[in-house]
């Protein structure tokens, strides 16, 4: 619950941009990554109606504004209401639901943004569908978006050593854990 507060009182637009880093966003975009990250935070407290509702409010704002100005070109906004509905699915126990609606996510990122940031790229979308995969049974595909993972010019870092030792839980899994010969070190880290 702190942590909810902290994040509907922050200001993200009042922040400098180059204090974030890798979290960086452009200004039009940062109030609705305090609506995404409220939306992911009522999704794991279980609040999924409540998560659907933030998640409302992006695909709102985000219809309006390729309608009126085009500044949602990457469907930024689009597909980071889907990653809180698949979440608000998994908080009602819906696994195949939450995947199929990542499976609608665009992942459009514009040249620019490719080494940009953790938002841009959609990481934690990309991730919770590997796991979502995994968890379904679906090892081969996951194993692919888990591939994804651990290039030295992204914002990815968090999701890297979980990527490779979940490959190799796969690759084990299909009785050829040679061919995940990092899972051990990258793990042990």
């Amino acid at each position: 619950a702190e942590m909810r507060e902290a994040v509907r009182s922050w200001d993200g637009i009042l922040v400098d941009s180059t204090s974030l880093g890798r979290f960086q966003v452009t200004r039009a975009l940062r109030p609705h990554v305090r609506t995404y990250l409220l939306g992911v935070l009522e999704a794991r407290l279980g609040n999924a109606d409540v998560a659907d509702r933030y998640a409302d409010s992006l695909e709102a704002f985000a219809t309006s504004e390729r309608a009126t100005t085009g500044s949602d070109k990457t469907n930024f906004l689009h597909d980071h209401a889907l990653e809180v509905r698949a979440m608000a699915a998994l908080a009602r126990q819906d696994s195949s639901g939450a995947l199929e609606l990542l499976e609608q996510m665009k992942l459009t990122v514009r040249f620019w943004d490719m080494t940009d940031t953790v938002f841009a790229r959609r990481w934690y979308g990309w991730f919770l569908r590997a796991e979502l995969l995994t968890l379904l049974g679906r090892g081969d595909e996951a194993n692919h978006w888990y591939g994804n993972f651990g290039y030295p010019v992204s914002a990815d870092y968090v999701f890297i050593p979980w990527s490779f030792y979940r490959r190799g839980q796969i690759f084990e899994h299909l009785g050829n854990p040679s061919s995940a010969p990092y899972r051990n070190s990258v793990v042990s880290c």
